[in-house]
């Protein structure tokens, strides 16, 4: 069933994410996500976008960007299947990458603006990817050093100024809060993707096809290890629960 029209907001502020198919990972390694944010700065650079925050996960990403809608929805197909086209190319795979076309939720408010900041730059550290805000794919290294994509103006007159930057960042936020309650929280769910592509780089395997049984039992024990519970495992390997259990004896 086709998707109705997108939601308008007053502001042109639109909160964009976009997730990988199944829960697959859409970046494999720092070229990768290199590759994203000039693909990103060049939307900036073309069309007058502003960007106010953005996060590169393993399976997703976020950004908070102003834009009329019309105008971001030609930016945004062109961003994410330029993409997919290199990314395909590089690793000379075809097919889906993506999970249909991008959400965008429209910032009504103020406080759903900086909640939205706060919820992207907070993504990383409850996903346990970073034990902090300061997670070097985010915009957070935009605002505590030197802005290179985003537009760091609003937020620190927001919040009184640059000096209160760890304060705000310090307020706990839901998806709720931002906007987006029809969707889990990451600390609910974790980030597996970037996992599962960093542990099959360590293991010099492209995907899970080209391990043995000793690769993927060594696998999931290190996301056990660090935590992943088995039904998330499963979602995102497809490795059944039965073959995770004697994965793990």
């Amino acid at each position: 069933m086709p998707r109705g029209p997108r939601e308008q907001s007053d502001a042109n502020i639109y909160h964009v994410i976009q997730r990988g198919t199944n829960q697959q990972a859409i970046f494999r390694d720092d070229s990768d996500r290199r590759h994203f944010l000039r693909l990103l700065k060049t939307i900036v650079d073309t069309t007058d976008s502003t960007i106010y925050a953005w996060v590169l996960m393993g399976n997703h990403v976020h950004l908070l960007i102003k834009q009329d809608l019309a105008i971001l929805s030609n930016a945004m197909q062109w961003l994410f299947s330029t993409y997919v086209l290199y990314f395909n190319k590089r690793y000379e795979r075809r097919g889906t990458l993506l999970q249909g076309r991008f959400t965008s939720v429209p910032i009504a408010s103020e406080e759903q603006f900086l909640a939205t900041v706060r919820y992207i730059h907070q993504n990383p550290l409850k996903a346990g990817m970073s034990s902090s805000c300061n997670y070097h794919w985010s915009s957070f290294k935009e605002y505590s050093e030197r802005p290179w994509i985003v537009d760091t103006a609003l937020l620190h007159e927001l919040i009184g100024g640059s000096h209160m930057l760890a304060i705000f960042h310090s307020q706990e936020t839901t998806s709720a809060d931002a906007g987006i309650a029809s969707l889990p929280d990451e600390a609910h769910t974790g980030d597996v993707g970037v996992m599962v592509a960093n542990l099959l780089s360590e293991l010099n395997a492209n995907s899970l096809s080209d391990l043995g049984k000793a690769g993927k039992k060594e696998l999931v024990c290190e996301l056990r290890a660090q935590g992943v519970p088995v039904t998330l495992i499963g979602q995102v390997t497809g490795i059944s629960k039965s073959t995770i259990y004697r994965l793990l004896e």
